[in-house]
């Protein structure tokens, strides 16, 4: 968020002053949606690498699933569940994608 808040420049939040905008207005309409706007794509990053390299994901969702399935087929157990967890993430990429563009589409 620091970056964010840095990106806006100053010149824009005297501006915001200059027109009599109250503190509250300036910081909300001048500097946090730009500041956030700059700063979300590093925020959805974040948010899916912390999904993906999550420990607890795979120590809850692998004995889950591969004890139901303790076959001779594991090759097959984990493909489906690598599978699903591709789709999950693919799923929550195209999500966070469509929330950013209708969030900051002004």
């Amino acid at each position: 968020f620091r970056a964010g808040f840095l990106s806006v420049p100053h010149g824009q939040i005297e501006a915001g002053q200059a027109l009599g905008m109250h503190p509250a207005q300036v910081f909300t309409l001048v500097e946090l949606k730009p500041a956030l706007k700059s700063a979300f794509p590093a925020l959805i990053n974040q948010y899916i690498m912390l999904f993906l390299f999550s420990s607890v994901a795979s120590i809850i969702a692998l004995p889950e699933l591969t004890y139901v399935a303790m076959t001779a087929r594991t090759f097959e157990v984990y493909l489906v569940t690598g599978a699903m967890y591709y789709i999950a993430c693919v799923a929550m990429i195209a999500g966070l994608r469509l929330f950013e563009k209708k969030a900051f589409c002004w």
